[in-house]
């Protein structure tokens, strides 16, 4: 076989963490190809990619081969270039239309994911450090139907999607709440650093931080420079980040201190 021979064939199994696969072409031979960093930063400078596109199962895609690189009575796939996935437009397509999509949870190297019933797309769950009572919206439905939602429909490579009867802590309903209705809250300051103050809410409850913005005048400096630890400051949020159960706040405009 030639390097140079263009082949086209579709992604049947792909380890998203090792980053290593099985891509069969049209005629039916199957071929393993892995994810190799120098080849990736030559198509970088070469074409001017930003990313690595992480296959999927049901990849179209077109590739080369040569012999194994570990052994070379073997031959493996390399240089793929992704064309297309039906099944995920698909998938992309219902989401747009639909509030919510039907799949069966599955468990898989110790991460959640969920397989839609009609494209058997697979797509990594998302879990909020907010949630609650994990072991029964979770490991008690393993293999079993649910329903989600996807995350975001933009971007196909970092699809991600979330069940749509998750259970949240009260904090978490609390500090939604206030997100929404723009409430005002006191927010006791704990600490500084070059960028901002950490704070906590709740009576000290909830841990979160008031950056400073970079472009700001003699006034706003001089309002930054009183606060000091253990003040109490009135403050609004910002962002709830779901990885972590850190919060983001603004100091309220009329505060006075």
């Amino acid at each position: 076989m030639t390097e140079n021979i263009i082949y086209y064939g579709y992604i049947t199994w792909y380890n998203t963490e090792r980053r290593f696969g099985l891509v069969k072409t049209i005629t039916g031979e199957s071929f393993f190809f892995f994810f190799d960093k120098n080849e990736f930063i030559k198509r970088k400078r070469e074409e001017g990619i930003r990313s690595y596109h992480e296959f999927r199962y049901g990849d179209e895609v077109e590739f080369k081969i040569r012999q194994s690189l570990k052994d070379n009575s073997k031959f493996e796939a390399f240089d793929l270039r992704f064309i297309k996935n039906e099944r995920v437009d698909k998938l992309i397509e219902e989401a747009n239309v639909l509030n919510s999509l039907w799949g069966y949870l599955q468990l898989i190297n110790d991460k959640f994911f969920v397989k839609h019933i009609s494209t058997y797309t697979l797509i990594p769950l998302e879990i909020s450090a907010w949630e609650t009572d994990l072991g029964i919206i979770y490991h008690n439905r393993i293999n079993k139907k649910v329903n989600f939602r996807l995350t975001q429909t933009k971007n196909t490579n970092k699809l991600k999607a979330v069940l749509t009867d998750t259970i949240f802590t009260s904090d978490y309903c609390n500090l939604k709440s206030a997100l929404n209705s723009e409430k005002i809250l006191q927010a006791t300051i704990t600490g500084r650093n070059t960028q901002g103050f950490f704070a906590t809410i709740f009576d000290g409850l909830i841990e979160g931080f008031i950056l400073i913005s970079k472009k700001r005048d003699n006034t706003e400096m001089l309002k930054y420079r009183h606060i000091k630890k253990g003040n109490i400051v009135d403050v609004k949020i910002k962002y709830i980040q779901h990885n972590n159960k850190h919060v983001s706040f603004t100091l309220f405009e009329n505060d006075t201190m």
